[in-house]
C-alpha cells in the first residue's frame, strides 16, 4: 500500500525574539519546530507573536511553527480559519511571501482532513503566487504536494510533470539532496514503477537510496529500501526484494516512525510469500 501522507510542510528557519538561552536565531527556531509539548509552543508563540519588535519575516517564522502545532494537535477548525485570516492580511499587505506560505499550508491542512480537492485548490493558488514572485521554496513543495494529488487519482502523466518540476526547482534550491528533494525522487520512482518503467524506476530508487545512506536519513532508507524490493518482487527478482526488504527491517530508525516500520514488515511479508 503506498503511503502518500509524507506532504512535506516547510519549516521556515528565519530569525525570531529569542529568550534568554544562549541559542543562535536557527538552533532556536529548530527547537520549536520540534518541540513535543505541541501546547506550550503554541502558548510561547502566541506570546512573542503580541510583542511589536518582530519584522515580517520574523512573525512569518513564528506563525508557520505555529500553523504545524495545529496540525499535530489536530485542531483542524482553528488551523484552517487562522490561515484563512492570515492570507487575507497578506493579501491585504501585498506580503506575497506570506500569502503563498499560507496557500501552501492550508492546502496541506485540508489534506490531512481528506479534503483532497480542496487541498488541491490551495496548492495551485501557491503555485500560481509563487511563480509570479519567484518564491522558489514554497514552488517547489507546492509542486510536489500537487504531483501527489495526481498520483493518487492515477493521472501519471500530469503527476510526473509536476514530480520533475519538484526535482528541477530542487536542484535549483540546492535542497534535491536533502529530506525533501528525496522525497519528490521516492515518489516519482514509485510513479515510474506503477507505469512499468522499470529500468527508471530501479535507477531512480537506487539514487534515493545512496542519497539516504550519504545523509543518514534512516526513516527514508526504510521507506526507500520497502518500495525498491516491491519493485524487485513485481519483477520476480525475490532474492533481491528480500535482501532489500531484510535490510529496511535491520535499519534501527532515530525517530522510531512506527508508521515506517509497519509499513517496512508488511513489504518484507509480501516478499516472502510472493518468494
Amino acid at each position: 500500500m503506498l503511503r502518500y501522507f509524507f506532504l512535506h510542510l516547510i519549516a521556515v528557519l528565519a530569525s525570531i525574539h529569542l529568550p534568554a538561552q544562549n541559542y543562535t536565531i536557527k538552533e532556536w527556531a529548530e527547537k520549536l519546530e520540534n518541540e513535543p509539548q505541541h501546547t506550550e509552543v503554541i502558548t510561547k508563540i502566541n506570546l512573542s507573536l503580541n510583542k511589536n519588535n518582530l519584522t515580517a519575516e520574523e512573525r512569518l517564522s513564528l506563525q508557520i511553527v505555529l500553523v504545524h502545532k495545529f496540525i499535530a494537535l489536530q485542531k483542524w477548525d482553528t488551523c484552517i480559519n487562522y490561515c484563512q485570516q492570515q492570507i487575507y492580511i497578506a493579501h491585504q499587505n501585498n506580503n506575497v511571501n506570506a500569502e503563498a506560505r499560507f496557500y501552501l499550508l492550508l492546502g496541506n491542512t485540508y489534506y490531512n482532513i481528506i479534503k483532497k480537492d480542496k487541498a488541491l485548490e490551495y496548492w495551485l493558488k501557491a503555485i500560481e503566487v509563487a511563480e509570479k514572485n519567484k518564491l522558489d521554496e514554497v514552488l517547489e513543495h507546492s509542486a510536489h504536494n500537487t504531483g501527489v494529488y495526481y498520483l493518487e487519482i492515477h493521472d501519471y502523466t500530469t503527476a510526473e510533470k509536476y514530480f520533475l518540476r519538484s526535482i528541477e526547482i530542487g536542484r535549483k534550491n540546492k535542497t534535491l539532496f536533502t529530506l525533501g528533494g528525496i522525497r519528490h525522487m521516492r515518489l516519482l520512482a514509485t510513479l515510474y514503477a506503477q507505469t512499468k518503467r522499470y529500468n527508471q524506476a530501479e535507477n531512480l530508487y537506487k539514487q534515493v537510496i545512496d542519497t539516504c545512506r550519504a545523509i543518514k536519513d534512516s526513516d527514508n532508507l526504510k521507506e526507500a529500501l520497502s518500495f525498491y524490493s516491491e519493485l524487485m518482487r513485481s519483477q520476480k527478482r525475490f532474492e533481491s526484494a528480500l535482501k532489500a526488504s531484510r535490510e529496511a527491517i535491520s535499519i534501527d530508525s532515530i525517530r522510531k516512525n512506527q508508521d515506517i516500520t509497519l509499513t517496512t514488515l508488511r513489504f518484507h511479508a509480501y516478499n516472502l510469500y510472493a518468494s
